[in-house]
């Protein structure tokens, strides 16, 4: 006989089960997982179990049974069964399904602490332990970080340094199964009736940690590939088994990716110290990407807070974000972006173009957004180029190589988006018998903005053509266009501070005191200005009789 309360059965789980349909079958937990079938520990033996009918169909992957589930099931023959119930769970680590936005896999149930192994080598990673810190206090499970092989050699001062934020919250363990006092450490820390879980990526020496606590070989092991220095995936399922003397352990396959499936967002917040700074913004809503008064970039500017705990801040927040909101929320705000982009497509427009601010900061922002900018068509293509903010110029970089590499990712992000990046060039447009040039500079602004603009690059090859540029800031235009043959200049930048009053032809806005040309058209010289105020907004989450625009404009030729 197997004596279940060793593997975490409790008064509690036999309440639930008497409150079953089924409570009057047998009772037992799943160890492994073999896609349909299921390896169940049970009072009488372990069994090989299917799901009945009604467990299987119209579910979810998350609603199926996951290693460490209690499960009711139908015993027949020897050795099988039929699952027909399974018990409500609790603590139960999960994560985003790769390629979904919503979509929960669950990787193990009823789990009280989860060791996030990392190996003191090229697989340490101090984000992604972050990234599985918030995911287990979501569910309420412990978790504990647990450097291994320290056999290795490792420069201890600077790892400390990198994980100082997460010692001050979690357990930390250095461990090697060649030095057994670090084991004996470990394994006092799991209590009988315990069940632990291990992540990672492949390669740290999960598996070969479960053997050493349990002091037998329960799991296959396998070490770092010699040709690519990466570790190979050993465990190919999540499996369940007993540690002498108490405690159940669960080994989880190496995950290259951990997609977050977190409902509180405000978890990063806590987890990455973010709070002790965010009380003292200006603004309750700060979103601490730019905002005036925003007291965790003063602390990041200052030294006070790692910049790649920012950073990393930034990029969680924004991946549950997509998960958290509500489905209502989602729908409203990909509802209203897919309905800018049919509006445009309505229009059937001949030629798109876009002047620049795709982003605040960050590449990654683009990320939600590019296949539905791919939707939108254009007979002639879609063109872009740079503003301010596309060079990630508002944020301070831990090198200037980061800097260019976001810059790049950028470039590629757009390219994915079908646009075509003008960066100090032109392209010929061919319409019926009639050429026109579209050219495009990089930002080009006075200071504090940055002015990687060279119109006259530019330009090269135009001469007797009407030519159309795209320039992000309007100041452009006076300071350097007028001198140039330009027909019409496009650019944005303004967004007309977002405030404004407009009563029948008269219209003000305090950014014509910045600004003198901040939204419409312009002309001087028999050159033409127009200046869109944009779709989006920055700080103020909002505009004042000044509602976002798409512009259509239709060129007509006035010699015939």
């Amino acid at each position: 006989m197997i004596d279940l309360n060793r593997y975490g059965w409790n008064d509690k789980l036999n309440q639930l089960k008497q409150e079953s349909t089924y409570g009057t079958l047998t009772h037992g937990r799943v160890a492994i997982v073999h896609r349909t079938c299921y390896e169940v520990v049970a009072g009488s033996g372990v069994f090989r179990c299917e799901l009945t009918g009604n467990m299987m169909y119209g579910k979810s992957d998350f609603e199926l049974p996951c290693t460490g589930d209690w499960v009711i099931f139908q015993p027949f023959d020897e050795g099988m069964g039929i699952i027909v119930d399974m018990l409500p769970r609790s603590r139960t680590l999960s994560r985003r399904k790769n390629g979904t936005v919503a979509e929960k896999q669950a990787i193990a149930a009823h789990v009280d602490k989860a060791f996030i192994v990392q190996s003191l080598d090229d697989n340490f990673n101090v984000r992604r332990a972050e990234r599985f810190m918030v995911q287990m206090r979501e569910e309420n499970i412990i978790p504990v970080l647990v450097l291994n092989k320290v056999d290795l050699g490792f420069d201890q001062q600077k790892v400390e340094e990198q994980i100082r934020h997460v010692t001050r919250q979690i357990p930390v363990f250095y461990t090697s199964i060649h030095e057994s006092r670090t084991i004996f450490r470990l394994r006092e820390f799991i209590a009988a009736g315990e069940t632990v879980v291990f992540v990672g990526s492949s390669g740290v020496g999960k598996s070969s940690l479960v053997n050493a606590l349990c002091e037998k070989s329960v799991l296959l092991t396998s070490g770092i590939s010699q040709s690519t220095g990466k570790g190979r995936h050993t465990s190919t399922r999540r499996e369940m088994v007993l540690m002498d003397g108490g405690g159940v352990l669960i080994d989880t396959p190496g995950v290259r990716e951990f997609g977050l499936a977190v409902d509180d967002p405000g978890t990063l917040d806590e987890i990455l110290e973010i709070t002790d700074y965010a009380q003292s913004c200006r603004f309750k809503d700060c979103e601490h990407i730019n905002e005036p008064g925003c007291a965790v970039l003063d602390a990041v500017s200052r030294g006070i807070l790692d910049r790649q705990v920012y950073e990393s801040y930034l990029k969680l927040r924004r991946e549950t974000w997509h998960f958290s909101a509500s489905e209502h929320e989602k729908r409203k705000k990909e509802k209203s972006f897919t309905k800018l982009v049919d509006e445009v497509n309505r229009l059937n427009p001949d030629l798109i173009v876009f002047t620049g601010d795709m982003v605040n900061s960050f590449a990654s922002e683009m990320d939600p957004w590019i296949e539905t900018l791919k939707k939108l068509k254009a007979k002639y293509g879609k063109y872009a180029t740079t503003g301010n903010h596309d060079y990630g110029t508002y944020v301070k970089w831990p090198s200037k190589t980061d800097q260019e590499n976001n810059l790049k990712q950028f470039f590629k992000n757009m390219k994915r988006a079908d646009f075509t990046m003008l960066n100090n060039t032109n392209v010929p447009l061919v319409i019926a018998k009639d050429t026109l040039y579209l050219a495009g500079v990089e930002n080009w602004g006075l200071p504090p903005f940055p002015c990687f603009g060279k119109l006259a690059q530019a330009l090269e090859g135009t001469d007797g053509y009407p030519v159309i540029l795209l320039s992000h800031d309007p100041s452009h235009w006076r300071h350097e266009v007028l001198n140039y043959p330009v027909d019409l200049m496009l650019a944005g930048h303004t967004h007309a501070m977002q405030l404004g009053i407009t009563i029948g032809s008269f219209r003000w806005s305090p950014a014509v005191y910045v600004y003198p040309e901040y939204n419409g058209l312009y002309t001087a010289n028999g050159q033409q200005l127009y200046v869109s105020r944009g779709v989006g907004y920055l700080g103020f989450a909002g505009r004042i009789g000044q509602r976002p625009e798409i512009t259509l404009i239709k060129l007509t030729n006035n010699c015939k």
